[in-house]
C-alpha cells in the first residue's frame, strides 16, 4: 500500500499489535496527553523510532529488512528527546523540576546525560536565583544531530553517548 500521511496525532499511550505501515510516508507525528501536545516530530528517522515503539513497524520495501530491524531507541535517547521537548516550553530547567517532570528517567538525566551535555556545551549551567541549567544549542540542531550530521558539540555528544551507553 503507498500512502502519505501529513501529520499522525496518537495518544501518549497509544500501542498497537502486529501493525505495519507498507511504503507509506509520514511526514510528522504528535503525541498528546490530556489534551495537551507533549511530542512533536518530523525527522523521518525519529519517526520511524516513534512507530516502532507504539508497534507500528515501517515498511519499506525499497529498503533491506536490516534498516527496519534496526531502528530502535534507546532509554537514553528518550530521556534527552523528553528533556529537550521540556526545554522548548521553558528557557531553563531546574534540578526540581526534573525530580517533578521526569519520574522514570531523572536519575539517567541526572548522573549521565545532563553532565554529558555540559560537557559538549549542549546545556550551560547557571547559578544565579536558583541553580537551572539553559540549553545552549537549538532544539531542533542537537535532535537532528542524533541521526545526521550536526555541529562538532551535538555531534560528538551523540556519539560518546552511544560509545559509552
Amino acid at each position: 500500500m503507498n500512502c502519505e500521511m501529513h501529520e499522525i496525532l496518537f495518544n501518549q499511550d497509544s500501542k498497537f499489535e502486529e501493525s505495519e505501515f507498507v511504503d507509506c510516508k509520514v511526514n510528522g507525528i504528535k503525541k498528546e496527553n490530556n489534551s495537551k501536545i507533549e511530542c512533536i516530530e518530523y525527522s523521518p528517522k525519529i519517526i520511524s523510532t516513534l512507530l516502532i515503539e507504539m508497534g507500528i513497524k515501517p515498511v519499506d520495501t525499497n529498503q533491506s529488512d536490516d534498516f527496519n530491524n534496526t531502528i530502535q531507541r534507546h532509554k537514553y535517547s528518550i530521556a534527552i528527546h523528553r528533556l529537550l521537548r521540556s526545554m522548548r516550553r521553558t528557557t531553563f530547567i531546574s534540578k526540581n523540576n526534573i525530580n517533578n517532570w521526569f519520574k522514570e528517567e531523572k536519575r539517567i538525566l541526572l548522573n549521565d546525560i545532563i553532565p554529558l551535555m555540559e560537557k559538549h556545551k549542549i546545556l550551560d549551567f547557571r547559578k544565579e536565583k536558583r541553580n537551572v541549567w539553559t540549553l545552549k544549542s537549538s532544539h531542533q540542531k542537537v535532535s537532528l544531530a542524533e541521526y545526521e550530521e550536526g555541529d562538532s558539540n551535538t555531534h560528538n555528544f551523540w556519539k560518546e553517548l552511544r560509545n559509552k551507553f
